[in-house]
């Protein structure tokens, strides 16, 4: 049985897992993640972080973590745009003007599956 860590700020842990970070999801979106982590085999720490929040600890957790999941819709564009340059970024939703800089879009639970499988320790 795997064992899924949550951390919001301005915690952190330093367990040797895969981390994962959700910035800004909406509640379907959290719900996708959270079946996603229910079908896979592996510990896992998940960061959340919503718009409301301090954007310092979001800036570390992102540079700690292995896969970064945001929505496309945040209100923070400024941020979305930073974490779209990430190669392990991946989305939900559309990206307005990003979508030459980042293709990784998120379409279903069986793709976030995939994803969160392939991670490493």
């Amino acid at each position: 049985m795997n064992t899924i860590t949550a951390v919001t700020p301005p915690d952190d842990v330093y367990d040797l897992a895969p981390r994962i970070l959700c910035v800004d999801l909406s509640q379907d979106q959290s719900q996708i993640v959270s079946n996603s982590l229910k079908n896979v085999d592996k510990d896992c720490i998940v960061y959340i972080w919503t718009a409301s929040q301090d954007a310092v600890w979001l800036f570390d957790k992102a540079h700690k973590s292995s896969l970064v999941i945001t929505n496309a819709d945040t209100v923070h564009q400024d941020i979305l745009g930073w974490l779209c340059a990430f190669k392990n970024c991946f989305y939900f939703g559309e990206l307005k003007n990003l979508k030459n800089i980042n293709k990784n879009a998120i379409y279903s639970e069986h793709d976030l599956i995939r994803y969160i499988k392939d991670l490493d320790s």
